[in-house]
């Protein structure tokens, strides 16, 4: 599976590269669909009283099907 990890106004540690790339190894197992392609958006909100302002943006392309997932949290590993 192919893993394109982009930030929106904020650079990428390789970190936090690795890190996605290791959660999306556990997601290749599931879906055995090839190829597929999934595409990580990472970016914080502007909003400083919104608590959960880490925001990540996944977007899984397989055959035939694409899904979509984001989630906020208060720091951008847990998000």
């Amino acid at each position: 599976m192919e893993v394109q990890v982009k930030g929106r106004h904020m650079a990428i540690t390789d970190s936090l590269r690795e890190y996605a790339e290791e959660k999306f190894g556990r997601v290749s197992k599931v879906f055995e669909a090839e190829p597929s392609v999934a595409e990580v958006v990472l970016h914080v909100e502007k909003n400083r009283s919104n608590p959960a302002r880490h925001v990540a943006e996944v977007t899984l392309r397989l055959k035939g099907h694409v899904v979509r997932a984001e989630e906020a949290s208060e720091d951008m590993h847990a998000a």
